[in-house]
């Protein structure tokens, strides 16, 4: 059992106090088992800044229990009350300059926009990563707002959806992502509008896999030695992919 880090002098709890609350109930139960509890005791002299920087070896490089968004409320503290720089966080910390960066990034945008759902911060990570996003912000100041307030009503219901779907809407762009970056129209039709205009390459992925499966060598040897009914079947499944590929070619060609 880790122990509690108190400020001397001050009694207060530092790190700790759920630990401090259990035992507290079971002291109730049996003091003499539960009535004390240890403690680190930190000089009365030591800053905030020290203490927080004690704190986020203890989270971030120690238990590493700290989930994103608390460590990037750590490293946003840091940065702008204790005016440290990411070089010197990045240091501090053991993360690279770039990985705080991010962090520190999401966080400001959830501060900028009033978002205090913690549960709501992988939305923003994704939606800060991408660069086609990034590029779509730029042009699109109006945006941020629109993607927050979407995120809000549940218009994009997963995290994954803002990884995925919003940089196929980025990457369509024109009126598609005009139209959504406005507010004029629903993330869904949104998608549906640019998967339609080609973005995402979700033909070529599927196509690709496709061939991929039917290249590797135990795939083949497993259609080639089937017998009977199942090697009549194989043949003339392969027969009509062979016509619906021809046609295809015969129509993708004329339009080139």
């Amino acid at each position: 059992m880790d122990a509690i880090i108190v400020q001397g002098g001050t009694n207060i709890v530092l790190e700790g106090n759920s630990r401090l609350a259990a035992y507290r109930i079971l002291a109730k139960q049996d003091p003499i088992k539960w009535g004390k509890i240890k403690a680190k005791v930190l000089p009365h002299s030591i800053g905030e800044g020290e203490i927080f920087s004690l704190l986020g070896e203890y989270h971030i490089i120690g238990k590493k229990d700290w989930a994103p968004y608390e460590q990037a409320g750590y490293l946003y503290r840091r940065h702008k009350t204790h005016g440290k720089t990411i070089a010197d966080l990045a240091t501090e910390i053991n993360l690279s300059s770039r990985h705080i960066g991010h962090l520190i990034d999401v966080y400001q945008f959830m501060v900028d926009n009033e978002e205090h759902d913690v549960n709501r911060w992988s939305y923003y990570d994704e939606y800060l990563k991408s660069n086609l996003i990034k590029k779509a912000r730029e042009q699109y100041p109006k945006l941020d707002t629109v993607v927050v307030k979407k995120i809000r009503s549940g218009d994009i219901p997963r995290a994954v959806d803002v990884r995925d779907n919003l940089k196929i809407i980025a990457e369509a762009g024109g009126k598609v992502l005009e139209k959504f970056a406005e507010g004029k129209r629903s993330f869904e039709d949104s998608i549906e509008l640019a998967i339609h205009k080609g973005a995402g390459d979700h033909s070529v992925k599927r196509l690709k896999k496709f061939k991929e499966w039917l290249a590797i060598s135990d795939t083949q040897y497993e259609i080639v030695n089937h017998e009977g009914e199942t090697k009549k079947e194989c043949i003339y499944e392969l027969k009509k992919i062979e016509a619906i590929v021809s046609r295809l070619l015969k129509r993708l060609t004329k339009l080139s």
